[in-house]
């Protein structure tokens, strides 16, 4: 009866820590990242972009990296609700670690212009709007390859044309939307993989979670 008794203490004790609550453990190292998360990034650079189109030539890449940053996250905005759940919003945080990395951040690579190669996969299989599409990328003469800094091709971001005029198209769609509940504008006049996301929480949208506080098994799962 006393090792009963006390192993049921004991998961007690153990369940009230292991909820998502304010005050216990879990939710500290929940709410916050309690230890250091490192990213690598790498690119592979375009030694031969000219050869790759005037002579056939096979393409020469060269890995660059790593480039490292430590990944901080936040959750925030918390509202708690009757059935154990709560929902949230993610911040994420990444800080450049020079002395984990292969180089600075004003290294520059050459690499795929994903703006103008993404433009045209996407209308592939459309005669009219991949003629409309090539008179547009003629029109701006645009190019294939871009030579950039890593800077730029994550967090930074670099102007690109095709960018400007799909934001400007977006904000033209704005004008017409009259919902009340205006949702949160990002510009995304620029390409980067990261752009506009150090340091925001709209990239991941709104989360709900089970707390664990009405089925310890449900702990974590994300509705």
């Amino acid at each position: 009866l006393l090792l009963a008794c006390r192993d049921k203490i004991f998961q007690t004790i153990l369940h009230s820590q292991l909820i998502i609550t304010p005050g216990t453990a879990a939710f500290n190292a929940w709410v916050e990242t309690p230890i250091p998360v490192y990213t690598k990034f790498y690119f592979f650079d375009m030694i031969n972009p000219s050869d790759l189109f005037h002579s056939h030539e096979k393409p020469i890449l060269e890995e660059r990296g790593p480039y490292t940053f430590r990944e901080v996250e936040k959750k925030v905005n918390l509202v708690w609700h009757d059935d154990g759940t709560v929902s949230y919003k993610r911040v994420k945080f990444w800080y450049f670690e020079r002395d984990k990395s292969v180089g600075p951040l004003t290294d520059v690579v050459t690499t795929i212009n994903v703006p103008v190669v993404g433009s045209a996969e996407f209308v592939r299989g459309d005669f009219f709007l991949e003629w409309g599409i090539s008179d547009m990328l003629s029109t701006i003469q645009a190019t294939i390859f871009v030579k950039r800094t890593v800077g730029e091709l994550l967090f930074e971001g670099y102007a690109d044309t095709i960018m400007e005029i799909a934001d400007s198209l977006n904000e033209d769609e704005d004008d017409f939307d009259f919902d009340e509940e205006e949702q949160e504008k990002v510009k995304m006049d620029k390409f980067g993989w990261f752009y506009q996301r150090n340091g925001t929480n709209w990239s991941d949208g709104d989360l709900v979670m089970h707390t664990g506080k009405e089925d310890i098994s449900l702990l974590g799962q994300i509705v």
